[in-house]
């Protein structure tokens, strides 16, 4: 028995081990190119050069009563139209006696004016159609290589790429009538996991009112936290078996967090609030500037500042982009047991308009010297 026992173990391991060596023969050339993209090299960390602004959610007084914007209001101009020239009238010369003039005469002189002013009317025309005097419109700005938003995107749609697999995780931010919905999803052979935010938004940032953790596309929640503000408690685990907490203003769950900072930002180099995960609450965490680094995302390098809370053999850093409105293009966050994670963006849509275009996860490897066609 003990021989057969160790037979199948043996059997079992060489098969294991031969299914292995086959996918690394099919697929090594991609696994290494994945684990070697320029985008999970190590940024090098530096001063920062630039602050978080706060921002807002709110549209301009046109659009906020209904109507849409003039058209005029999207033109910049980079001169002012040339103002037309006008032919100045000689003076009289003084004569004994005016002839009197032709019928023809008499006509081209009542012409001239109207001429005239054709002719300014054309300049203005001719100014404002020049091609150099053209306002720059929207589809002008999309050719630079990283965008300025308007304001904080009221609707957000980003997939990430995890740095050790390349596995898309989707995250959705959208707000309506003062509320706001985050959702971030991903998931890998079977085993998926779907966080999701709610709640109020406005003027103070964001203030979660329920997040909860669903697995396995179970609608059951796996963990859940429904924050009661006028208490200021909060009930913290899983469904049956929730214990409750303090609540203080400005706490968070750990994705509220970065766009609570994102939106309220500020010259301050530090944060400090309470966390909450599914599962527990995390005292007191806080949050400081260390640095700013320039981030590779698909084919876009963009600045990032990195805002990092370490406690214990805990750690949450948001990377979070000045010139995208401080949106989180990368986030890594440890939490022992309960959530590791280390996502990077490599698609960003916001309010409809592209700003970071898809990249396959899997690059090419480059091809190899001396091989043949």
């Amino acid at each position: 028995m003990r021989r057969c026992s160790w037979l199948r173990r043996s059997l079992l391991g060489a098969f294991l081990l031969s299914l292995l060596l086959h996918v690394l023969g099919i697929g090594g050339e991609d696994i290494y190119a994945w684990l070697t993209r320029p985008e999970f090299s190590q940024a090098e960390l530096r001063q920062p050069s630039r602050e978080l602004k706060a921002h807002s959610l709110e549209e301009d007084a046109a659009t906020a009563k209904g109507g849409t914007r003039p058209p005029d209001t999207l033109d910049v101009f980079l001169r002012r139209p040339a103002k037309p020239v006008i032919e100045s009238r000689p003076a009289p010369r003084p004569t004994e006696a005016r002839k009197p003039r032709k019928p023809a005469a008499i006509a081209a002189s009542r012409v001239v004016p109207v001429v005239a002013s054709a002719v300014a009317g054309k300049a203005v025309v001719a100014a404002a159609s020049a091609p150099v005097q053209a306002p720059a419109r929207a589809s002008q700005v999309d050719s630079q290589p990283v965008q300025a938003l308007e304001r904080f995107p009221r609707e957000l749609k980003m997939t990430y790429i995890w740095e050790f697999l390349p596995v898309p995780a989707r995250m959705s931010w959208k707000v309506s009538q003062g509320r706001y919905d985050l959702r971030l999803e991903g998931g890998f052979l079977g085993i998926s996991r779907t966080f999701v935010s709610s709640g109020r938004v406005g003027r103070n940032g964001v203030t979660p009112e329920r997040f909860v953790e669903y697995r396995n596309n179970k609608p059951e929640p796996f963990y859940q936290v429904d924050f009661d503000w006028q208490k200021r408690i909060a009930e913290v685990g899983e469904p049956g078996s929730r214990k409750s907490e303090k609540l203080a203003p400005g706490d968070q769950d750990i994705f509220s967090a970065a766009f609570h900072i994102g939106l309220v930002g500020s010259s301050k180099p530090e944060y400090r609030f309470s966390m909450f995960s599914g599962r527990r609450k995390y005292e007191n965490v806080q949050l400081k500037v260390a640095g700013e680094a320039k981030l590779r995302l698909g084919k876009k390098e963009v600045d990032a500042l990195l805002l990092r809370g370490a406690w214990d053999d805990r750690k949450v850093d948001f990377w979070l982009a000045p010139e995208w409105h401080n949106i989180p293009v990368r986030i890594t966050i440890v939490l022992g047991n309960e959530l590791t994670l280390d996502i990077w963006a490599n698609e960003v849509i916001a309010d409809g308009k592209t700003l970071l275009e898809w990249e396959p996860p899997v690059a090419k490897s480059p091809p190899r010297r001396g091989g043949g066609r």
